[in-house]
């Protein structure tokens, strides 16, 4: 019976070691080790050529045996979480489609990888890696590539020869400038770039037509680069904490832009053409210089998030109230005084953040509504005790909970 097993899972268990009877499992093609105390790949396996996946993740392997190169199916291997330090170059001439070796101590990679031309995932994150070696842009079917958190100063030249990637993940390197290759990834539709040196994009970089997902934040931006206005189809763009000054009013251009993330910049005035950006869902400016929002941010009306905390407002657009999809505003850190809202058209607001300001007073419709908040901060504010005693028996009599409320001293 156990001679004919093909899917072995064994995880989380305190396993060392596997039985000699293993060597018999002809038929075996796929085995999960996951969260066991091996110190090494079980050679019992080496004998099991019918195996196509094999999955060890957090364990304690050190070294990759050998033998290995005798699993003439294998397909898939993980070893996340474990504490390799290299990867033999026998290992890229197996048909492996899906290497991950995440969380490990390795350094570098072999210098020849031209065996490696059916791999289409590879997830090398959180390692200590200082380069890529130019064969891996051999790798012609390769469609995720992983590398965030390692010590990557640059990309190889020749990454725009991935023509299938649509999946690239550099977070957390070294980074400072990319390849002007790179505008030959033409099927990339995920690109994080985030807590680099980045200053500024290639011209090529524009021909990224397939992008809907753009991570730059953390990085040493000077400006919005004119290169990413060129991304019609990008749906998500994050440029938070670099030095950007302004906001071009050609960020029309991203008609399907549903997320947009500018928080910790030095932005001071956002343009009027924002208001034109039909399926925003998610707006952050918060920790800008600005000391008013745009009026035709009212005509965003699928907004559902709206952060403009940290930043120099002493009003907000008449009409805003009338934003019917929004469920959180959060406007902690400014100047305002005063709330004009009409909370009766904002049904679905359920997170309001106030704290910081300067509010004198709250309209007798604004303290009705309060109860209805599930997240409502106002801490910091010269509000009369009155008031605050008033908002505070309304959330109490509805049984809501989360509120912070605590006059200015």
């Amino acid at each position: 019976m156990l001679r004919s097993l093909e899917v072995i899972h064994a995880c989380e268990n305190e396993l060392d070691t596997l039985p000699e009877s293993f060597v018999k499992l002809d038929l075996l093609e796929e085995i999960c080790l996951d969260g066991n105390k091996f110190t090494e790949l079980p050679c019992v396996l080496s004998s099991n050529h019918a195996l196509r996946s094999i999955s060890i993740d957090r364990n304690r392997i050190s070294l990759l045996p050998g033998w290995l190169e005798q699993l003439t199916a294998l397909e898939d291997l993980r070893l996340n979480g474990n504490i390799v330090r290299d990867l033999p170059a026998n290992l890229f001439a197996l048909p492996l489609r899906r290497l991950e070796a995440e969380g490990n101590l390795i350094a570098s990679l072999p210098a020849n990888l031209s065996g490696s031309k059916r791999l289409q995932i590879l997830f090398l994150g959180r390692n200590r890696l200082t380069c890529l070696p130019k064969s891996l842009c051999e790798a012609c079917e390769l469609e995720q590539l992983m590398i965030k958190s390692n010590e990557i100063s640059q990309l190889p030249d020749e990454v725009g020869l991935l023509r299938n990637l649509k999946m690239l993940s550099a977070d957390k390197n070294h980074i400072s400038e990319l390849p002007c290759s790179m505008g030959g990834l033409t099927n990339l539709s995920y690109l994080s770039l985030s807590e680099n040196r980045i200053s500024w994009l290639p011209e090529e970089f524009g021909n990224l037509d397939s992008l809907r997902e753009l991570w730059l934040d953390g990085n040493l931006l000077s400006e919005t680069p004119p290169q990413v206005m060129k991304l019609s189809f990008l749906c998500e763009l994050w440029l938070g904490d670099n030095q950007i000054r302004t906001l071009p009013s050609q960020v029309t251009e991203l008609r399907h832009l549903q997320v947009l993330n500018l928080w910790s910049n030095l932005i001071e005035e956002l343009p009027e053409e924002i208001g034109q950006l039909a399926e925003l869902r998610e707006l952050d400016v918060s920790h800008n210089r600005l000391n008013e929002l745009p009026s035709s941010i009212v005509n965003l009306k699928r907004l559902g998030v709206l952060n403009a905390s940290g930043n120099r407002l002493t009003r907000i657009p008449e009409g805003i109230d009338g934003l019917s999809k929004l469920c959180g505003l959060r406007l902690a850190g400014n100047r305002l005084r005063e709330l004009p809202l009409k909370m009766g058209a904002m049904k679905l607001l359920d997170s309001l953040h106030l704290e910081q300001n300067d509010l004198r007073e709250l309209s007798s419709e604004v303290v009705e509504r309060l109860g209805l908040i599930g997240d409502l901060t106002l801490s910091g504010n010269p509000l009369p005790q009155k008031v605050i005693d008033i908002a505070s028996d309304v959330v109490r009599s509805r049984g809501r909970h989360v509120l912070r409320l605590v006059p200015l001293e």
